[in-house]
């Protein structure tokens, strides 16, 4: 199995930060259930003193606005929803945009929106919730293999709604990550 050139692994984290647009994804072992095999796109990192924020990128939940399914986007904020945009610019440059909606009665306000010519260059999805850690210790979670770094630019849009985008993404990354993509869920029951 061929690596991807853009995936890069948690050790290399060390020497080149965590940024915005950077997947993590969980380490099998993870026994948190909140992240549990989670793919997790960072929004805000944890550096210089800032907490650190992001989506949990594979975790659905019932309804969907039109042509976006709800997603829970962590365990923290979970009466809040908010919006992901990423628009593709005319070069390879994507802007993200992250926005708190408000409760359920906010979210409905957004049912009917229409998709102008404009936006049809923009992903959009809607999270109830998010991930986030207080300064420093995301970057500790990493440098303890919590997390897996995964920079695969944004090809993993297309894969949102993969039964295993985890797995899939490990795979993608070829080397030992393919070893850990099979990693049994439970393993004392094999």
């Amino acid at each position: 199995t061929q690596r991807d050139p853009q995936a890069r692994s948690s050790s290399e984290a060390d020497r080149d930060p965590l940024r915005p647009g950077d997947l993590l994804l969980a380490d099998p072992f993870m026994s948190d259930p909140s992240f549990e095999r989670s793919v997790v796109l960072v929004l805000h990192t944890d550096l210089d003193g800032h907490d650190g924020l992001g989506l949990v990128l594979n975790r659905r939940l019932p309804g969907e606005l039109p042509g976006s399914p709800y997603r829970s986007g962590g365990p923290v904020g979970i009466e809040t929803w908010f919006a992901l945009e990423m628009r593709h610019l005319h070069s390879p440059r994507v802007e993200l945009r992250f926005t708190p909606l408000g409760d359920d009665t906010a979210l409905e306000g957004y049912r009917g929106e229409q998709v102008s010519e404009s936006s049809r260059h923009t992903f959009r999805a809607y999270f109830r919730g998010y991930a986030g850690w207080s300064p420093g210790q995301l970057q500790e979670e990493i440098r303890q293999k919590a997390w897996i770094l995964c920079r695969c630019g944004f090809d993993w849009v297309s894969s949102m709604d993969q039964a295993d985008m985890w797995s899939a993404l490990l795979n993608s990354m070829g080397g030992a990550y393919t070893a850990l993509a099979r990693y049994p869920r439970h393993p004392n029951l094999n």
